[in-house]
């Protein structure tokens, strides 16, 4: 396996220097797109616009303001750094306001599976491991204090999945909560509590000090990868019939549709006032992938982008939207695109790897300074900053 791969730029003029390197050496397959503030790209999303919150996991929604003032189109990142290389399949990611977190599990599958926890520095540096515990790890989470991830372990009698947490300064690693299946799918948090769905299709929560879990709602989507979204109330997330859905995160019950459309919702993602969603429709007629929006008390749904072909994980920060593609094409596994909100144009911001498996082959996440996200197939850990 190449751990770097072949990075080729559409605009030579924007690339760093490392990246020029990674050219020179032959290392990832890094499409970026160029367009920027010299290309008079202009938003006008309306009113409002509150502050961007913290990005603070793969699987979380950083929280900001659907609106604001006119400026300069700010989804672009052209600035590609490498953090790392040679990781063994790194496949989840979290950012905080210093440093990049990953880890990987090898072997990715099995009773002997061994999860191990890296960070790097956003500025660059070493990477170092800074927690190995056993089992097949699912996600990464940071807050201001601590690191937190989930494994499941095969190998126990019976098989549990655990989500343990360490001081990101430093020290012992703690079991924060204990489960009889391995089923800690979509893990998310917000100040106080995680939230998950298990094997059977529930939503619960637990408190970061642990204890007993709260029941929130019943017949949820339980599959790996789709996002629980939290915001000051509510708890967003996915039923089983495929229907984007909130319910009060402190007690559960009275679970509302966000919408009535009859339509597969796929990834979704939450800022301040909107719910943004993938959707294919039903019935005769053309199929075509596009994300809608609506607002997040309920309310019509807007076409937003349309033909966007295998869009998921969707993510937003600030007034831009983004979204990861599997397979674009023959010679790429994944490609990543940004847009703003209230419509227009998307940017492919990078494209990624040879093709080989794009729906498992990478995580990112975003925050006020880019967009960071590890490349399984490579073994890179990148930046793409403004």
């Amino acid at each position: 396996m190449n751990a770097c791969g072949a990075v080729r730029g559409l605009s030579r003029s924007i690339l760093t220097t490392s990246v020029l390197a990674l050219i020179a050496t032959g290392c990832g397959s890094v499409v970026v797109d160029d367009r920027g503030a010299g290309s008079g790209n202009v938003f006008s999303t309306g009113a409002g616009g509150g502050s961007a919150g913290s990005a603070s996991g793969g699987t979380g929604s950083a929280s900001s303001g659907s609106g604001g003032a006119s400026g300069v189109n700010d989804c672009t990142a052209p600035n590609i750094t490498q953090l790392a290389s040679g990781q063994k399949e790194p496949f989840t990611i979290a950012v905080d306001a210093t440093n990049v977190y990953w880890g990987d599990a090898l072997p990715v599958t099995g009773p002997d599976a061994v999860a191990r926890i890296f960070t790097v520095p956003k500025a660059g540096g070493i990477a170092t491991e800074i927690a190995t515990t056993k089992g097949i790890l699912a996600s990464v989470l940071v807050d201001d204090t601590n690191v937190y991830w989930a494994v499941n372990e095969y190998k126990a009698s019976p098989p549990t999945g655990n989500l343990y947490s360490m001081p990101k300064a430093g020290g012992p690693v703690t079991t924060v909560f204990s489960s009889k299946s391995p089923n800690l799918l979509s893990l998310t948090m917000d100040e106080s509590r995680f939230y998950w769905v298990n094997n059977g299709g529930l939503l619960v929560s637990v408190s970061k000090s642990g204890g007993e879990t709260t029941l929130l709602a019943e017949n949820a989507e339980p599959v790996v990868g789709h996002t629980i979204v939290v915001d000051q109330d509510r708890v967003y997330w996915k039923s089983s019939s495929f229907q984007l859905m909130a319910t009060s995160k402190l007690v559960g019950g009275d679970a509302q549709a966000l919408t009535g459309l009859d339509m597969t919702q796929g990834d979704f993602t939450i800022d301040d006032a909107l719910a943004f969603w993938v959707s294919v429709p039903w019935g005769p007629g053309e199929q075509v992938d596009t994300i809608f929006t609506t607002p997040k008390s309920g309310g019509a749904a807007v076409s937003v982008f349309h033909q966007a072909h295998g869009a998921g994980e969707l993510r937003q920060f600030g007034p831009c939207l983004y979204w990861r593609t599997p397979a674009p094409s023959s010679d790429v596994s994944w490609s990543l695109s940004a847009a703003l909100k209230g419509g227009g144009e998307p940017i492919v911001l990078v494209q990624q790897g040879d093709g080989l498996g794009g729906e498992v082959q990478a995580a990112y996440t975003v925050d006020a300074s880019g967009v960071y996200w590890v490349d399984r197939y490579s073994g890179t850990v990148m930046k793409a900053t403004k």
